[in-house]
């Protein structure tokens, strides 16, 4: 064992006197201010992405940001695809969901607690990392703090004398897992974080500096004597704000310089939700937004991620130029139980439906998911939640042991010379087919000997070469023609896409568009197995053709809002039957890339009695052939018409807050007209909802998430209306 894994936690205090005095607000992450810090010179020696000059073109931009690239270790972050953070501690042994610092720390007493079961556990359902709660916002610490009593050593468990982050860094290390931390910096127990917060603009300078000694200690802690941590989560909820992120950073470069900080940190950045629905479009290529280099987390997630503002910021390449750019992988969290986080006294856990949905959302869309069982106070996994994960893990290996393109007769085109197609199906995954040149588009025909069925497309890029796909698609021969089954926007490290059952004799999987030339890792097709309840069968005449693609359309709806000239009223048949007569007159138009915010935009300055409408025209790009679910809420009234004919009529009906209306369609891949009409008539805000959802791509519960913004970049229009 190394020194410094032996080193007593009493002897850490002097490790960070030769650190940089402590700042408040901390420095920007600059390439001149990397002169003062290890941490930040590695960062942009290893990974930042400079541009040459002022001058950027936007093909130059384009291409930088394909050929920046992952480090090793993000690599293997995202080859683990399914890891935990189990949450265990005083609001387990409290019976809360969460604790108040004030509980008893005698009451933990896990005495079942085996931390080689807990491996075996997670070895079960194909998991490859632990990140261990080592403290939760309780304060509760699983480790024998120096810096307070609040911890294991003040339990009876192990008669004060145990060590659970000590047992489980053994146990993952014996079992061949990879272990992480979840190191909570809001402490509702410590007063060295002065909570309940308020905030670092009132605290002293005095008292910053005390909250970040505490924070470096625990860090120190933890980080030295357990051997390797290969992930440090940090909640960005309830952090103080005073923390010199700097100085936090360098701590973790000093002593675990191949640990990757998520959430709060540029090792992985978080979904935005607590459901595991990652970006539909997902790349990994940031630039470095002015909240990132400030390192001010909380404005990042609320402003990008929560919102879902990042996808379509990263989508263009005009927003790249000139930007200094790094890659940054996509962690989706999400829970096993349905009452929460801790242990809920039932250990009832969410349907196999939900957890596959979020497999598709996470991993499908190239993310890494983070689940959280939960233990129950004796420190065992409930037999429940053992069953329903091994169901997870069961569905996941059966629906994607056989790649039905294996045994095809495979023509590619546009790749290099010596490339066989054959090496991407291989499950090891090493060889990359690579396009030759811009020139000719990357594209793979497969011949079967026999006509196949298969309902899920997986693709991967080899992403040693950088993320470079922007658009994939998916055809296959039927009735003498190629017929769309599936299309995509990014790819990077997976893309899983399900549809409905396909059956043919032939498929062509093309590279529609790529930042640089593309190259592929993996490319397969499977026949998922059923994982939801029976609904009702479509044929295949009942699934509405796609029409025609158009060059000229950009994201976002066409919208008109319209209002009587004497009144502000209009009544509902007046705008929902006849739109063209000359009483309704379109008082102003425009594009909008959310028609929520649309609404909101046309209504400020109104009365809280007048009654406006609009109508929003446009394309719904269906990613995947599938049967589709609409969902439509308004207050007070709205109606959606999919290609030309009546789907949802909701008028009149849910108040103030409006009642949702839902309808099932069966759709082809592709273009899709649509039209939305809104009319209100309520006193209070203007509300209208959209939300679609498909099987693999449903909705979740987690706050500050609403699914329609999932809807958001499906929404198309052409420019010239």
């Amino acid at each position: 064992m190394a020194l410094a894994l032996a080193m007593p936690c009493a002897l850490l205090a002097a490790e960070a006197d030769n650190l940089p005095a402590y700042q408040y607000p901390p420095e920007p992450v600059t390439p001149a201010n990397a002169e003062h810090w290890q941490w930040m010179r590695a960062f942009y020696a290893r990974e930042v992405s400079r541009p040459a000059g002022t001058e950027e073109t936007l093909a130059q931009a384009e291409r930088r940001a394909a050929q920046v690239k992952p480090t090793p270790e993000k690599l293997a972050y995202l080859d683990m695809e399914l890891i935990t953070f189990p949450h265990f501690g005083m609001s387990t042994a409290s019976g809360q969901q969460q604790g108040t610092g004030k509980e008893d720390p005698r009451s933990f007493n896990p005495t079942a607690f085996d931390a080689r079961e807990w491996v075996r556990f997670h070895k079960a359902i194909g998991a490859k990392m632990i990140v261990f709660v080592a403290k939760h916002h309780d304060g509760y610490a699983l480790w024998p703090t120096q810096q307070n009593d609040y911890c294991i050593r003040s339990s009876p468990w192990r008669d004060g004398k145990g060590d659970m982050l000590r047992e489980i860094a053994d146990a993952c290390r014996e079992g061949g897992l990879k272990l992480g931390l979840y190191i909570s910096l809001w402490d509702l127990h410590d007063p060295r974080c002065f909570n309940p917060r308020q905030g670092p603009e009132k605290m002293t300078p005095e008292q910053r500096q005390i909250y970040q000694g505490y924070i470096e200690q625990q860090l120190k802690e933890t980080l030295i004597p357990y051997g390797e941590i290969s992930e440090l989560w940090f909640d960005g909820a309830g952090s103080n704000g005073a923390e010199d992120w700097n100085r936090i950073y360098e701590l973790v470069y000093r002593y675990q310089p191949k640990c990757l900080v998520a959430m709060c940190g540029f090792g992985a950045r978080w979904c935005g939700n607590e459901s595991a629905v990652g970006d539909a479009v997902n790349w990994n290529v940031l630039p470095m937004l002015p909240e990132v280099q400030k390192l001010q987390w909380v404005p990042f997630h609320y402003g990008q991620l929560i919102s879902k503002n990042l996808p379509s910021l990263t989508d263009d390449a005009a927003k790249l130029r000139g930007q200094e750019l790094f890659f940054i992988p996509q962690e989706c969290d999400t829970r096993v139980l349905q009452g929460g986080w801790h242990w809920d006294g039932t250990g009832e856990p969410r349907s196999l439906e939900t957890l596959v949905n979020a497999y598709y959302a996470s991993i499908g869309s190239g993310a890494t998911l983070i689940i959280s069982p939960s233990p129950d106070p004796s420190g065992v996994f409930s037999a429940k939640q053992a069953e329903r994960l091994g169901a997870l893990r069961k569905w996941i290996d059966d629906s994607f042991r056989d790649n039905l393109l294996a045994g095809a007769n495979l023509t590619l085109t546009g790749g290099r010379s010596g490339d066989n197609p054959a090496q991407m199906l291989d499950n090891a995954r090493k060889q990359p087919c690579m396009a030759a040149d811009a020139a000719t588009p990357l594209s793979l025909i497969a011949e079967f000997p026999e006509p196949r069925t298969f309902n899920n497309l997986v693709v991967e890029e080899f992403l040693e070469a950088g993320q470079r796909i922007s658009a994939f698609a998916l055809d296959a021969w039927q009735d003498g023609r190629w017929t769309p089954v599936a299309e995509g926007r990014t790819v990077g490290h997976k893309r899983v896409l399900p549809f409905s059952d396909t059956t043919t004799e032939k498929v062509r999987f093309r590279v529609v568009a790529a930042r640089d030339l593309p190259a592929l890792r993996f490319l397969g097709l499977f026949k998922a197995l059923p994982y939801r309840e029976a609904k009702r069968e479509y044929a295949a005449a009942d699934y509405h053709p796609a029409l025609p693609e158009q060059d000229n359309l950009k994201p976002g709806l066409r919208w008109s809002f319209y209002e009587d000239a004497a009144n502000g009223f209009l009544p509902y048949q007046e705008i929902f039957s006849d739109l063209r007569t000359t009483k309704v007159t379109a008082v102003a138009t425009g594009l909008a890339a959310n028609p929520l915010a649309a609404v909101g935009e046309v209504s400020q300055g109104r009365q809280r009695k007048q009654h406006f409408a609009m109508r929003f025209d446009g394309y719904f790009r269906a990613p995947t052939r599938a049967v589709y679910n609409f969902r439509a809420r308004a207050n007070t009234g709205c109606r959606l018409i999919l290609d030309g004919k009546p789907l949802i009529e909701n008028d009149g009906e849910g108040g103030v807050n409006g009642s949702a209306k839902t309808a099932e369609v069966p759709l082809q891949a592709g273009l899709h007209s649509l039209t939305v009409l809104y009319y209100f008539g309520a006193a209070g805000q203007p509300k209208l909802n959209l939300v679609v959802e498909w099987p693999g791509n449903i909705g979740g519960d987690g706050f500050g998430w609403s699914s329609y913004q999932r809807l958001l970049p499906l929404l198309w229009s052409g420019t010239d209306k």
